[in-house]
């Protein structure tokens, strides 16, 4: 029964050492995401920024937030992606939707 209990406490150490190692990873990828996001302040920019998100090393839960936080700011700059140019744009004026 001692056995298994040690057995235990080493998984469990073990465990908890991965998932320190997990969360250290996911801190860098953060902070790494956030300030390129930061860093966006129009359309070039958003474009470079999209490759700088895609090489950081994600890790836990980090590449879903980088991504919604990188959404947001497209959001407020008032950007779109247009599908045929495969690169963000600024939004077209209200008035240029053209013939529906």
């Amino acid at each position: 029964m001692t056995r298994l209990f040690a057995q235990y406490n080493a998984l469990s150490a073990a465990e908890v050492a991965q998932n320190e190692k997990e969360q250290e990873a996911y801190e860098a990828a953060m902070a790494e995401g956030q300030e390129i996001v930061a860093g966006i302040t129009d359309a070039d920019s958003a474009n470079a920024a999209m490759s700088k998100i895609k090489a950081v090393n994600h890790a836990l839960t980090s590449k879903k937030e980088v991504n919604a936080a990188f959404n947001a700011k497209i959001k407020e700059l008032g950007l779109f992606y247009d599908k045929v140019l495969k690169k963000y744009t600024p939004a077209p004026p209200e008035g240029d939707k053209g013939a529906e």
